[in-house]
């Protein structure tokens, strides 16, 4: 079977000893000699990983047909060619905070959102696997707010809280704040490329009056191209999917905080391009002072979207920027 977090192949450690238990801690009136492995546990039988059952370790022995071994894997159930139930490991991931999706044979076949069986086909002439058990997107790990004001989070937290988002720890959160924590432009990039699967988050912060970040103009448009992403680009990455529509990055997205974050006017002039394309619909609240944007630049962001009034004031452009 799976463990209860999904993250590991399990079996129940039962036990035959020889003599009977204690009394108090036999659980099979007919078998008194049949336990779990340990006292401590007054002989409860539970369920333990296999040697080889992490689904986010590679093993010996693991490799079998459309399975996967990686961080973003989870265990789900599938029926061998006999009709038994086995335990596999497959990639997975949220587009929204329903919608499921696992990986089997080189494609991406959604989840029904109540749970249930899913097809995996295979291609050519090989015979079709069999079902894989489905589960609900909601219990992935998630958070409704996460706030890293000024805790040294840097490129390469940046980079592990994105894998996390993109593993599925994101579904629910509404609120994420970075302010104050030198997260660069390639932390940045990270971090844009897991917007879509951060369907609900309202609120962004990567800068604020008492700190901000060192995203630069290229960290900016990485995150501007995100905000861009439509629900048809998202669709087009899964195009066998069927089911509740995905929406697309900073869909929900109503605050975005870019103060003292080192941006010039290329990336102002990318966010406002995002913005007037469509991009981020709902946003009502941008700040984007102390950086170096140009009085043109920011005329733009004024002018992207009606009745958006940006918190921002055009700085001298022979300042410079970082990128």
């Amino acid at each position: 079977g799976c463990s209860y977090d999904r993250r590991a192949e399990v079996y129940c450690d039962l036990r035959t000893y020889s003599s009977s238990l204690p009394p108090h801690q036999q659980h099979f009136p007919d078998r008194p000699d049949v336990g779990g492995y340990s006292v401590l546990l007054d002989y409860c039988p539970v369920f333990r990983p296999y040697a080889n059952g992490n689904c986010a370790e590679a093993a010996a022995g693991w490799e079998r047909t459309s399975e996967e071994r990686c961080e973003a894997c989870r265990c789900f159930s599938k029926e061998d060619s006999f009709g038994s139930s086995v335990a596999s490991c497959y990639r997975a991931r949220c587009l929204n905070a329903t919608t499921l999706e696992v990986r089997a044979n080189g494609r991406w076949r959604r989840c029904p959102t109540e749970g249930g069986a899913v097809l995996a086909h295979g291609g050519g002439h090989a015979p079709p696997p069999p079902p894989l058990g489905g589960l609900p997107c909601s219990v992935l790990p998630s958070l409704l707010s996460l706030s890293l004001r000024f805790a040294r989070v840097g490129d390469a937290g940046a980079a592990h809280l994105a894998d996390a988002f993109v593993a599925g720890g994101g579904g629910s959160l509404t609120c994420l704040r970075l302010e104050g924590n030198t997260i660069g432009c390639a932390g940045c990039e990270r971090l844009a490329a897991s917007l879509a699967a951060l369907p609900a988050l309202r609120v962004l912060g990567f800068g604020d009056a008492l700190g901000g970040n060192a995203i630069g103009d290229a960290g900016m448009c990485a995150l501007a191209s995100a905000l861009a992403q439509t629900e048809r680009d998202l669709i087009e990455l899964a195009p066998d999917a069927s089911g509740p529509p995905v929406v697309g990055a900073g869909h929900a997205l109503r605050e975005l905080g870019l103060h003292n974050n080192r941006i010039g006017s290329r990336g102002a002039r990318a966010l406002a391009r995002a913005l007037a394309a469509g991009g981020a619909p709902h946003l009502a609240k941008l700040g984007a002072s102390g950086n170096c944007i140009g009085a043109e630049a920011v005329a733009e962001l004024a002018g992207a979207r009606a009745g958006l009034r940006p918190a921002c004031q055009a700085q001298d452009p022979s300042r410079g920027s970082e990128s």
